[in-house]
């Protein structure tokens, strides 16, 4: 009988007061990142750059290892008409 090892790990977390936890679940065939992110409130511009800087940073090791990739979390950001129906209003994390 075959065992299987069923392994997650967290890979990363987000720095300076950024709210963000990678985790790696490597017992699919292609293994699966999770990056979950709670986005601050609307706050100044550079701060939300450097949040959504973490965040690519992140995707960018797990696209250079061809693993899939599932972004989650309560993203605190107005993106306008991206979504039906939706208010047209876009803040600037929408727009990142």
């Amino acid at each position: 009988m075959h065992r299987v090892l069923m392994n997650t790990l967290k890979v990363g977390e987000g720095e300076n007061n950024h709210e963000m936890l990678v985790t790696r679940h490597s017992q699919f065939v292609r293994a699966i990142n999770v990056i979950n992110i709670y986005g601050a409130v609307e706050s100044r511009s550079n701060k939300i750059l450097s949040r959504w800087t973490q965040v690519l940073t992140q995707v960018k090791k797990i696209e250079a290892k061809g693993e899939l990739l599932v972004i989650i979390g309560d993203f605190n950001a107005h993106v306008g008409d991206v979504i039906n129906e939706n208010n047209l209003n876009v803040s600037q994390g929408g727009k990142y």
